[in-house]
């Protein structure tokens, strides 16, 4: 007896198995990540998946575009920069225990994975809820440090939206000298 089998669009990988008297056909898709998703290469790269381009670098191979990667112990976080051929049969979607170590790299790079807006930031400091923070305040005389409480208002959010939000009064009276500085330029 013959039988014949449609494989699905998209499909690469075809096994058949013999399991008693029946057999077993397992279609596999191509794997192609989506922005965001935190992929491995080889085992030894783990990135954050950005977008496959096949026109780089002039090559007939696709090359992969990241956020950030962890390779060796290195962290780097450079938006949209290529790491070399993409290839199925080496990248796989990491483990939660890989993201959460290029999480954990890239936090202690001072940096963070922002899923929603699909960036790596820069992680900052805010206040609790009730605790101080900083903020430069220009007067009629000159700019100056100023202190808050900050009660998550609309205009303690503006501040941190904005910036202006230090955890120290010298970190804002710094920034305030600096506005003062070029201000007392143009008299």
């Amino acid at each position: 007896m013959k039988q014949s089998f449609t494989i699905p669009d998209g499909c690469t990988t075809v096994t058949v198995e013999q399991i008693e008297n029946k057999l077993i056909a397992t279609f596999e898709a191509k794997f192609i990540p989506q922005e965001g998703d935190f992929v491995t290469q080889s085992d030894s790269w783990i990135y954050i998946f950005h977008k496959l381009d096949s026109t780089s670098y002039g090559r007939p191979t696709d090359a992969i575009f990241y956020h950030a990667f962890i390779h060796e112990g290195r962290v780097k976080s450079v938006p949209c920069y290529g790491i070399g051929r993409w290839s199925e049969t080496t990248n796989r979607l990491a483990t939660e225990s890989e993201k959460q170590q290029l999480l954990d790299a890239l936090a202690k790079d001072g940096k963070k994975w922002n899923a929603e807006l699909k960036r790596v930031e820069k992680l900052r400091w805010r206040a609790k809820y009730g605790n101080s923070y900083y903020s430069v305040l220009q007067s009629a005389e000159k700019a100056r440090a100023f202190p808050y409480h900050d009660r998550l208002t609309e205009y303690d959010t503006i501040r941190y939206n904005l910036g202006n939000y230090y955890q120290t009064n010298d970190q804002a009276q710094s920034v305030a000298d600096c506005i003062n500085a070029i201000f007392a330029e143009n008299l």
